[in-house]
């Protein structure tokens, strides 16, 4: 049985999955670099200068982008992470080493929303690039736990989950009741975080339903 993560631990296996995010830069060719992620319109270097703004970017600094933005969250983190990758993919790598121990959190979401967020956007990276998209158990485990009993603001749409029950096979984990949806726990948390690549992984009555929300 997974032992339930204390936020020491969570703040330790956020850093575990920055580095590994840094690892995989590095090992990335400029065509890689600059292909599509699944992450809306940024290339695979634009995620990765996102995690590092995300871990080093002040909160004044943050205010200033959303004044200049109108007060649009999402134009702000795009605009935030797209100076960022001006900097340079060697740049990037340097900062999310130097800073994978950040313990930044945003507020309201607590210290797992930097976990998820690091686990999600390794999956963003991978899996269009056709490489294996892998976490320790726990840290799925801990991810998926605050995207279905936290406040994923960001990370899943209101009434993405209801009616649907969550069955994590690889951690013999079953979240809600309804329709169910089944496969790995990394590949169920890309999914409800809509990452409609992930749907071909899973199985069960639930997942069309699924798709229809994240559509």
């Amino acid at each position: 049985m997974l032992k339930v993560m204390d936020a020491n631990a969570i703040y330790a296996a956020a850093a575990v999955n920055r580095r590994a995010m840094a690892d995989l830069l590095e090992t990335l060719t400029p065509d890689q670099l600059t292909s599509p992620s699944l992450c809306g319109e940024w290339d695979v270097q634009t995620v990765g200068a996102h995690l590092a703004s995300a871990i080093t970017t002040s909160v004044p600094h943050v205010l200033v982008e959303l004044v200049r933005n109108r007060g649009n969250f999402d134009r702000t983190n795009s605009a935030v992470a797209v100076k960022e990758a001006r900097n340079g993919i060697t740049a990037t790598i340097a900062k999310i080493r130097a800073n994978a121990e950040s313990r930044f959190t945003p507020p309201v979401t607590g210290p797992r929303a930097p976990l998820t967020d690091a686990i999600i956007h390794l999956g963003d990276i991978t899996r269009p690039l056709g490489l294996p998209h892998d976490a320790p158990d726990d840290h799925v485990r801990t991810a998926l736990e605050f995207l279905t009993d936290g406040r994923p603001i960001g990370f899943v749409k209101r009434g993405t989950l209801s009616g649907l029950q969550l069955y994590a096979d690889d951690l013999d984990l079953t979240i809600g009741a309804g329709a169910q949806v089944r496969g790995r726990g990394i590949d169920i948390a890309m999914a409800v975080c809509g990452r409609a690549a992930a749907l071909p992984t899973l199985d069960g009555p639930g997942v069309e339903l699924l798709r229809t929300r994240i559509s």
